[in-house]
C-alpha cells in the first residue's frame, strides 16, 4: 500500500514539475454509465516526450473534450497518424486512474466506475505459428465476452484488420451489437469507414436503445 501512495505522490510531482494539467476526477453514479471530460491527454505520450527531448515537446500534445451523454458506443475513425490510438490510450489510463483514486491527466474528468475494464489491441503474430493472427485475436475477444458484465468499459484498437474489409466490418458490427446488450461503454478505433457509417445509420439494431 505504501508503494501505491508513493507512486501517487510521484505522479502529482510529475504533473506539477512539467506544467501539465491534472485533476481529481469526479465519480458519477455507476448506473449512469457516463463519461465526460475536458482537456484529456495521453500521460504516457507526455512522459515519452519529456524523456526524449524535454518540456518543449509538450506543445505537440493535443488534448480532447468529450461527453458520452449521447451514447455509450464511441466509434473513432480517421487518417493514419491522426491520434486515434493516442486518444484511446488516454481514455483507458484516465478510467483506470479514476477507479484507483489518483489524479487524472485532464483539466476535468468525470466517469462512472466500470464493473470490468478490458482492452483489445493488436498483437504480433505467434512466432511459433500455433495460432494465426486472426485466430489469436478471436481467442482474446472470446475472453472479453466471457468476462464482460453490465457496465463494462472496453477499448478496441483496430481489430479484425487481418481479414477483408467486408468480413472485418461484419465482425466489428457483431461485436458492437453484442456489447450493447451489456450496457457497456465501448471506444472502438477502426479504419473500416463503411462500418462506422453503417453503425451510425442503423442505431435501431443495437440493444437497449444504445447509440
Amino acid at each position: 500500500e505504501l508503494d501505491f501512495y508513493k507512486a501517487s505522490l510521484m505522479l502529482m510531482k510529475f504533473y506539477q514539475e512539467n506544467g501539465l494539467s491534472d485533476c481529481m476526477p469526479d465519480v458519477i453514479g455507476e448506473d449512469e454509465g457516463a463519461t465526460r471530460f475536458c482537456g484529456l491527454y495521453d500521460l504516457s505520450l507526455a512522459a515519452r516526450f519529456i524523456n526524449e527531448g524535454g518540456k518543449e515537446n509538450l506543445s505537440l500534445i493535443v488534448s480532447n473534450d468529450l461527453d458520452m451523454a449521447d451514447g455509450k458506443i464511441l466509434i473513432i475513425t480517421g487518417a493514419n497518424q491522426g491520434g486515434k490510438t493516442t486518444f484511446l490510450r488516454s481514455l483507458g489510463i484516465a478510467q483506470l486512474f479514476m477507479q484507483s483514486g489518483v489524479y487524472v491527466a485532464a483539466k476535468t474528468f468525470a466517469s462512472s466506475p466500470a464493473a470490468y475494464i478490458a482492452t483489445h489491441f493488436p498483437k504480433e503474430e505467434d512466432s511459433g505459428l500455433e495460432a494465426w493472427k486472426l485466430e489469436e485475436e478471436l481467442i482474446r475477444l472470446r475472453r472479453i465476452f466471457e468476462n464482460a458484465k453490465k457496465n463494462s468499459f472496453i477499448l478496441f484498437n483496430e481489430p479484425f484488420t487481418t481479414t477483408t474489409v467486408k468480413e472485418g466490418s461484419r465482425m466489428a458490427a457483431d461485436t458492437i451489437k453484442a456489447l450493447s446488450y451489456t450496457g457497456s461503454r465501448v471506444a472502438f478505433v477502426t479504419h473500416f469507414y463503411e462500418f462506422a457509417v453503417s453503425m451510425c445509420n442503423q442505431k435501431e439494431e443495437l440493444f437497449n436503445g444504445e447509440r
